[in-house]
C-alpha cells in the first residue's frame, strides 16, 4: 500500500503544469507505467534526449505511452523514427495517424525502411567466443580496468568492448551487443556507467564503436552531462532488466529506490 501511494504522488508530480527535464529524468527512474504515461501525456513536461530514449524503451511494452509521445509537439523527427522502427506494423499505421504534419514524413520513411529491415535475412550470429576469453584472462589477472577497455575501444575492437561490458555490468552480451550498433548512443553510455568506466572510457567506447556511427560534439557532451547525473545504481538496474519497462515490473526494488 505503501508503494501504490508513492506512485500516486509520483504521478501528481508528472502532471503538474510544468516539469523540468531534471525531475522528468527522476521520475522515468522511479515511477511505474501509470507515472510514464501521464508523464508523455504532459506536454509542460520537458525531456532530456535519455529520457526520451527510455519513454521509447516503456512504449514497446505500452501502446498507450507510444501513442502520447507521438502526439508530443516536441517530440524529435528522430526519436518519431526510433519509436516506428520499435513498432509492429498495426502500431505503425496507429502512429502515422497520430503523427503532427511536420514529422509524417519522416514516420513514412521510418516505416519503409522498417518494412525492408524485416525483409533482409538476419545476419548470422557472431561468435565471441574469443573475446570472451580475451576478457577472462584480462580480468583474472586484474587488468579489465578502464586502461583496456579504452585500448579495445580506440582500436575498434567492437567484439572485446562488448564482452567487457557484459562482464563488468554483469549482463548476457546479447544486452550490449545491440547497443554498439544503435543510432542512439544512450543505452550505450548507461552500460558503460554501470560498469563502472570512467567518462573519458566512456567516451572512446560511443565514440569509436563502429565505422560510420559518428558522435557530434553537441549529442557527446549531453551524454556527458547525462552520465555524470546517473547513479550507478539506477545505471546498473537498468542495464540489468534491459529497458525501462522491466524495471517497471519491480515495485517494491522501485519504492526502495524512490
Amino acid at each position: 500500500m505503501a508503494w501504490m501511494r508513492a506512485e500516486e504522488h509520483l504521478c501528481a508530480i508528472a502532471g503538474r503544469k510544468t516539469v523540468n527535464p531534471e525531475l522528468s529524468d527522476i521520475l522515468l527512474m522511479r515511477g511505474d507505467s501509470s507515472v510514464v504515461r501521464v508523464l508523455a501525456s504532459n506536454p509542460g513536461a520537458e525531456m532530456t534526449s535519455a529520457g526520451l530514449a527510455m519513454m521509447v524503451d516503456a512504449s514497446e511494452r505500452d501502446d498507450n505511452i507510444a501513442s502520447a509521445l507521438m502526439t508530443r509537439s516536441d517530440l524529435p523527427h528522430r526519436v518519431a523514427a526510433d519509436l516506428v522502427m520499435r513498432s509492429t506494423p498495426r502500431q505503425q499505421a496507429r502512429l502515422l495517424k497520430l503523427a503532427r504534419p511536420d514529422i509524417q514524413d519522416a514516420i513514412r520513411a521510418a516505416i519503409d525502411a522498417s518494412t525492408a529491415r524485416a525483409a533482409v535475412k538476419p545476419p548470422a550470429t557472431i561468435d565471441y567466443t574469443e573475446a570472451r576469453a580475451t576478457v577472462t584472462a584480462l580480468n583474472k589477472s586484474g587488468q579489465l580496468n578502464d586502461s583496456s577497455v579504452n585500448r579495445f575501444a580506440i582500436r575498434r575492437e567492437v567484439h572485446n568492448v562488448a564482452a567487457a561490458l557484459a562482464h563488468l555490468a554483469t549482463v548476457p552480451i546479447e544486452t550490449i551487443a545491440p547497443l554498439m550498433e544503435a543510432a542512439d548512443i544512450n543505452g550505450l553510455v548507461i552500460a558503460c556507467r554501470a560498469s563502472r568506466l570512467n567518462w573519458n572510457t566512456t567516451a572512446a567506447v560511443v565514440s569509436y564503436r563502429k565505422a560510420g556511427l559518428s558522435v557530434v560534439p553537441e549529442e557527446l557532451e549531453r551524454a556527458r552531462e547525462m552520465f555524470e547525473r546517473l547513479p550507478l545504481s539506477n545505471a546498473q538496474r537498468t542495464i540489468r532488466f534491459g529497458s525501462l519497462s522491466d524495471l517497471m515490473a519491480k515495485p517494491a526494488q522501485a519504492a526502495r529506490g524512490a
